[in-house]
């Protein structure tokens, strides 16, 4: 178990440093499907906090969130899925959902720090959009 959580660690700062446009190599990253589990866990547990935390002091359960999340994750794969297919290596699968998911947390934090910082305080729709458009250009 320490080494899972080692290398969740291992993983989280390689996304972070791909999120930063840091040269990274194959030794920044642990490739397994324990850690496929791990980051997508990782990652159901921040969306569920940092919502429970943004809806305060009434906040409700919203099943929707399961349907949003598994969606995305089976697109992820799917995706990875037909990138490896096409390629013909089945470890690429694996090494692809885990660098997404790895970067994609941050993604969702640096998200969701905008959204009760900056986009909560202001009611202006063009700051709105105009700071969502150069979030999605960081993404992509």
């Amino acid at each position: 178990m320490n080494t899972a959580v080692a290398d969740l660690a291992t993983n989280l700062r390689g996304g972070i440093d791909l999120c930063r446009f840091r040269k990274l190599g194959a030794e920044d990253f642990r490739v397994s499907a324990d850690q496929l589990v791990l980051l997508f866990l990782a990652g159901m547990v921040f969306a569920i906090v940092s919502g429970y935390l943004e809806n305060l002091p009434n906040p409700k359960f919203n099943i929707d969130a399961i349907t949003s999340e598994g969606f995305s994750v089976a697109a992820l794969l799917f995706s990875a899925y037909c990138v490896a297919r096409f390629i013909l290596h089945r470890q690429v699968a694996l090494a692809l959902a885990i660098l997404i998911l790895s970067a994609g947390l941050v993604f969702l934090a640096t998200w969701k720090i905008l959204l009760l910082t900056i986009l909560d305080q202001t009611g202006s729709t063009r700051l709105y959009w105009t700071i969502y458009g150069a979030y999605l250009i960081w993404v992509f």
